[in-house]
């Protein structure tokens, strides 16, 4: 019988590893192309830091991965822990579970039949927003539930009719396939694996440790659309926003992962800004051990540049936001002071994220 489901909470069993004694290995795919950067961040920082598994991130193939704000071609370059030939020569029995974020080739081949593989040797599959696009394209969604972003539900539903797609859910859980909606569900989906992995308990402390009371499923996707008046409001700020205000977040080692995440993402998604990366040295640690690559330095930046800090003193200049998911509302009450509320809500429907001043 299917396993129902999940929108909202039941009693999950805590996973276990196999053999006992071993610690679950969660696997992040990193296409190099392209990969969507909080789908990619969130889930690497929160897990991580939940202790509760180790944690890596794996590329299509070696040298640098480029994490892109979704649909803008442009973006910050990281170093994965391992590429997809090393890491299935470490785990030859394959992972336990493997994120897979949205990429821009999502018809990639080489990631396809890495995930079907992983598949085969049981691991559970997580797809993050558009992700599910990459695994439906497996045929391993077929006959099972799964969701993704609000925007690409017609063409999921007609490129892959097998599937049953779900609506107004962050995220369901079917069998050995966990799929979740928009960018910012990367965030509670992340939490529920953490459940998952060391039980409800420990998922909430991490929650609280973010920023959040809770991390449940219930979601209204459908108050989420595309409308021509967002679309002339990309364009025009993509078109007319010369010079492009430059917002450079800084990279201090042991940065926050979910903050740079959601800051980068919702910068760039105004269409009107540039985002650099900056830091002391070219490669920074994350802290959790990610490596991004610096691509300015604070010489470089032009001087009407805001140095974004994430975490970091009060009396620093420039913009503070917080860290773990108090990011995404602190750059959205920026934005809206800035640019309006058209602006903020706009980047916050790409994330599929409450709008500022939103309950």
């Amino acid at each position: 019988m299917r396993a129902p489901t999940l929108l909202l909470f039941c009693a999950v069993p805590v996973f276990a590893a196999t053999p006992a004694w071993a610690r679950p290995v969660v696997a992040i795919l990193a296409h190099n192309g392209g990969t969507e950067i909080t789908d990619f961040l969130v889930p690497y920082g929160v897990i991580a830091g939940s202790g509760a598994a180790d944690v890596e991130a794996v590329s299509t193939e070696a040298g640098p991965v480029e994490l892109v704000p979704g649909p803008v071609l442009s973006g910050t370059k990281i170093l994965a822990d391992t590429t997809l030939s090393q890491f299935d020569h470490a785990h030859p029995n394959g992972a336990d579970f493997v994120i897979v974020p949205a990429i821009l080739d999502s018809n990639n081949a080489v990631a396809r039949a890495w995930l079907q593989a992983q598949a085969g040797k049981g691991a559970t599959l997580v797809s993050i927003c558009d992700g599910s696009i990459v695994l439906a394209g497996t045929g391993l969604l077929d006959g099972h539930r799964a969701t993704g972003h609000f925007a690409s539900a017609d063409k999921r539903r007609e490129q892959f009719p097998n599937v049953e797609w779900i609506a107004n859910t962050r995220f369901v859980h079917d069998g050995k396939f966990i799929s979740s909606s928009g960018v910012s569900a990367s965030l509670p989906t992340a939490l529920y694996l953490v459940e998952l992995l060391a039980g409800r308990a420990r998922a909430l402390e991490v929650a609280e440790a973010q920023g959040l009371a809770d991390y449940r499923a219930a979601h209204d996707s459908d108050s989420f659309q595309m409308g021509l008046g967002d679309l002339w409001l990309g364009a025009r700020n993509y078109l007319l926003g010369w010079p492009r205000d430059v917002y450079a977040l800084e990279l201090a080692p042991g940065v926050d992962e979910v903050g740079l995440g959601f800051a980068f993402d919702m910068f760039s998604r105004t269409f009107r800004a540039k985002v650099p990366v900056v830091g002391p040295t070219t490669e920074v640690r994350t802290r959790h051990g990610l490596r991004v690559l610096r691509n300015e330095t604070p010489s470089q930046l032009p001087a009407r540049a805001v140095l974004v800090h994430i975490g970091g003193a009060m009396g620093a200049p420039g913009v503070r936001i917080g860290e773990g998911a108090r990011a995404a509302p602190d750059v959205l009450s920026y934005l809206t002071k800035h640019y309006g509320h058209r602006v903020s809500t706009f980047v916050a429907m790409q994330l599929e994220y409450p709008p500022a001043g939103a309950n």
